[in-house]
């Protein structure tokens, strides 16, 4: 970031992560899409192995599911550090901004008397504005890729179906 105001709220977010934001949006649609796979292996353990009797292909599929299911919560915390270090970075950088703006310098926020009220006051606005910045635009990313993902699937698996469900979407 640099001092002087944002334009907007997307220039405020670019200014605050700045080119980590493509590789945040692109751990949370991989996230997204890993949310999908375990849908199909459910079907897969539904329709080849418990229909079948198929007791090696269960034990198969659901190690695969298991597997899936690991790799899905790992990457979906590494998402969630990702974006909490960017917001926590974009909070420590306001918050020492402000303070510069308030007292001149941070040496002197240490010892203004008013600082504590300033905090007080500054504190939870700061806080709610920079913890937006961590998944402001990777959140509409996940989303999307998740609706994508889910129509798809549902175009493959059963087109009818599919369309008769995305007439719900419409309004």
């Amino acid at each position: 970031g640099d001092d002087s105001a944002a334009r907007g709220l997307g220039r405020f977010v670019w200014r605050m992560t700045g080119w980590h934001q493509p590789v945040v949006c692109a751990v949370a649609i991989l996230t997204a899409l890993l949310n999908l796979i375990p849908i199909e292996l459910q079907r897969r353990i539904t329709n080849e192995a418990v229909e079948t009797q198929d007791i090696p292909a269960l034990f198969w599929l659901g190690g695969i599911y298991v597997a899936v299911l690991l790799v899905h919560q790992a990457v979906k915390f590494c998402l969630n550090m990702y974006q909490m270090w960017l917001s926590e970075s974009a909070v420590i950088y306001m918050r020492g901004h402000l303070f510069s703006l308030y007292t001149g310098t941070l040496d002197d926020a240490a010892q203004d008397d008013g600082s504590g009220r300033a905090v007080s006051i500054m504190g939870p606005e700061v806080d709610k504005l920079a913890g937006f910045t961590g998944e402001a635009v990777s959140g509409a990313c996940a989303n999307g890729a998740m609706l994508i993902g889910v129509c798809a699937y549902m175009v493959a698996v059963e087109p009818r179906i599919a369309l008769f469900a995305l007439a719900f979407l419409i309004p």
